[in-house]
C-alpha cells in the first residue's frame, strides 16, 4: 500500500487539514512520525507525550510537535525528540 499525505501552504503558513489519498492498495494503517526540540530540565528530562491527531489530520493537539524537524540549535533550543504513531482508517 502506498499513500500520500498533503496539506496546503499559503502565506508560509499551513491551511487546513491533512488530505491522505491512496495512491496503491487498499485503505489501511499508515505511520505517522512528528518532532520537536526541547530542553530537558531538573523538573522534565522528557518532553511531554504527543496526544491527539487523527487518520485525516495526523499531527498532534497543541501545537508543540511537528511534522518536519524544527529549526533551532541543540544548545539554545535542546535537542530533537521524535514520536511516531500508527494510524487506522478505521479510527483505532
Amino acid at each position: 500500500m502506498v499513500w500520500r499525505a498533503e496539506r496546503k501552504i499559503k502565506n508560509g503558513q499551513y491551511n487546513g487539514e491533512w488530505v491522505i489519498t491512496k495512491i496503491v492498495g487498499q485503505k489501511g494503517s499508515f505511520k505517522s512520525m512528528v518532532f520537536r526540540r526541547f530542553k530537558p530540565t531538573i523538573q522534565q528530562l522528557t518532553p511531554p507525550t504527543p496526544t491527539g491527531g487523527t487518520y485525516n489530520n495526523p499531527l498532534p493537539d497543541g501545537g508543540l510537535w511537528f511534522d518536519g524537524v524544527p529549526s533551532g540549535d541543540s544548545k539554545t533550543n535542546g535537542p530533537v525528540w521524535a514520536s511516531t504513531r500508527i494510524f487506522h482508517d478505521d479510527g483505532t
